[in-house]
């Protein structure tokens, strides 16, 4: 099932749209592709790079290796990252991810 956002009626569209003009929406999903010693699994934290620090920042919800090696992740993490920002899985200190663009965009325009 499509649904298009912007036309007609589609279910949640009032709670969605609640949400949206009381600015709840604080979280976003985010496409991360990078390297790590291992796969993540779902459920697992993310930490966000800051300065010579890591912060726990968002949660795995789904991630891939391809034939090449790299890592493509899908993520829950606040809404006002900037995009360079670098990520690695909790626990996997050599790991590195980075924001990639998605298809659409989160801001109305």
């Amino acid at each position: 099932m499509v649904s298009a956002l912007k036309k007609g009626c589609y279910t949640g569209q009032e709670m969605v749209a609640r949400a949206k003009y009381r600015g709840a929406n604080k979280r976003a999903l985010y496409w991360l592709q990078g390297s790590a010693s291992r796969v993540p699994q779902a459920g697992e934290d993310l930490e966000l790079k800051l300065g010579e620090n890591w912060r726990r920042t968002g949660t795995v919800l789904a991630a891939v290796q391809l034939n090449d090696g790299s890592l493509n992740v899908q993520v829950v993490l606040n809404n006002d990252l900037e995009t360079d920002s670098v990520l690695r899985v909790r626990d996997d200190e050599g790991s590195m991810l980075t924001i990639q663009p998605l298809p659409y965009s989160l801001v109305e325009g």
